[in-house]
């Protein structure tokens, strides 16, 4: 799903939180698919060129491993780098805005960069049906390549995956990717460890505003499919902005307080309760990820957790049958006004006097998927229901003057200690725990201003 952050609509077309698929099933069976190992050639550098002659925008991504835990596998570090879509940049043809590209390495090394020197990337158009092209960690200049500036980067992923390169290809249409399917026992990636970072950028002029970007740098992680290893990230502008998110290793000064994923991993299943515990999911033994609730069969239909939060939401239709109540979207009660009522079966809201759709009772696996009956009618209507999920995963809903007031979250059962965790362990407590946690600014998006280029986007690697 799209990001619903107060945005400009560029970076909320740009900028995704996507779930990976997956369907019915339970992640509790150790499963151990045959991976076919894809042949990669490292590339040498033949050429260099300096930093300074590059198209205006270009930036250096630079990957570093931090933490001190055994890598599995090879012991390699893949990275494999998806835009889409093109939306008329090279090497789109103008108008096109549905192919698919992916990020190469060239044998050019580039000197003078934000980072220092670095290999020279590629944005290159992929067929569908082909795969997405991975590169190694250790294949790049010092962690560093520099991406062009002339490339558009929209609903962009850097992912990052242990010992093994991830299986995916482009669609049959040509206008998305495969992902894991978390739920498939003959998924390829099921047993591979992955994460990633996501991106917007467009340093071309707005052509409504010349002295802006067209979609200004954009970056956010995400655990609302799941938690793979603990990644974070630091954007610095051309004029020294600086901005940080996501979970840092060590046991001193850092977000996590821990040495290693492994440590994460055992935290997480020390602090939550046993409905959550189940979350993980074991590859040969091993934990290869967390997955979200909404993957797993224990809180679907049918499922030993189906009705999780089904007692609250019939508290919240009943609480506001009895209690009228004015809620605004943005703190201080300012932005759109939201005047809910109810008769016990729906919720009746107002915005800014208009009528919604009546809201009907979610299930569990609504709440989970911020879905269904959260996510009725036109664009007004899911708005509210956004802000109505944040509320509900955040076991505020029930406390109108705290939709917003991220002290007061999570404050009793039933808890979602899924997101709750992310939350608890990430720089500045900002995660994506679940599909509506922008609300109330509390995702880890970062954004720079559209007037101010990126310079350097650096990644860290936890394991």
């Amino acid at each position: 799903m799209f990001l619903r952050s107060k945005l400009t609509p560029a970076v909320l077309a740009g900028l995704l939180v996507a779930g990976c698929g997956g369907g019915s099933g339970s992640n509790t069976t150790p499963i151990t698919p045959i991976f076919p190992i894809i042949p990669i050639t490292p590339i040498i550098p033949t050429t260099s060129v300096p930093f300074s002659t590059l198209p205006k925008g270009s930036f250096s991504l630079a990957l570093k491993r931090t933490g001190t835990g055994t890598l599995p596998g090879d012991k390699s570090i893949y990275i494999q780098v998806v835009n889409q879509p093109c939306k008329n940049s090279s090497p789109c043809a103008p108008g096109d805005t549905t192919i698919i590209t992916d990020v190469t390495l060239l044998p050019t090394k580039v000197t003078g960069g934000p980072n220092g020197d670095a290999i020279l990337g590629k944005v290159g158009q992929v067929q569908s049906n082909m795969p997405l092209t991975p590169f190694k960690l250790s294949d790049l200049i010092n962690g560093n390549v520099i991406l062009p500036g002339d490339a558009v980067y929209g609903g962009s992923r850097i992912y990052i995956s242990m010992g093994k390169p991830l299986q995916m290809k482009v669609n049959p249409t040509g206008d998305g990717y495969v992902q894991t399917d978390f739920n498939n026992s003959s998924d390829p990636n099921i047993s591979i460890p992955f994460d990633f970072v996501e991106l917007a950028y467009d340093a071309k002029p707005n052509p409504a505003i010349p002295g802006n970007n067209t979609v200004a740098f954009g970056a956010n992680l995400s655990q609302v499919d799941q938690f793979g290893m603990p990644l974070a990230f630091t954007i610095t502008g051309v004029s020294d902005t600086v901005l940080s998110r996501g979970m840092t290793l060590g046991l001193v000064g850092s977000s996590t307080g821990a040495n290693t994923r492994d440590e994460i991993v055992q935290n997480y299943l020390n602090a939550v309760t046993t409905p959550f515990q189940g979350l993980a999911q074991t590859v040969d033994g091993e934990v290869v990820r967390i997955l979200a609730p909404y993957h797993v069969a224990s809180f679907k239909p049918g499922g030993a957790y189906e009705s999780f939060f089904n007692a609250y939401v019939d508290q919240i239709w009943t609480f506001y049958q009895n209690n009228p109540s004015t809620i605004y979207d943005q703190p201080g009660n300012i932005g759109n006004k939201y005047d809910v009522s109810g008769n016990g079966t729906v919720l009746n809201v107002t915005r800014n006097g208009v009528a919604l759709i009546p809201f009907e009772k979610p299930s569990t696996i609504d709440v989970f998927q911020n879905n269904g009956k959260l996510q009725p009618g036109g664009d007004n209507d899911k708005a509210f229901g956004a802000l109505l999920s944040g509320a509900l995963n955040r076991h505020v809903a029930h406390q109108p003057q705290n939709w917003l007031v991220p002290a007061s979250f999570y404050p009793g059962e039933p808890q979602h200690d899924y997101a709750k965790y992310w939350h608890q362990i990430s720089l500045l407590n900002l995660a994506y725990g679940f599909g509506f946690d922008d609300t109330a600014n509390q995702s880890s998006v970062a954004i720079l201003s559209p007037k101010e280029d990126i310079s350097k986007f650096n990644v860290t690697i936890g394991w």
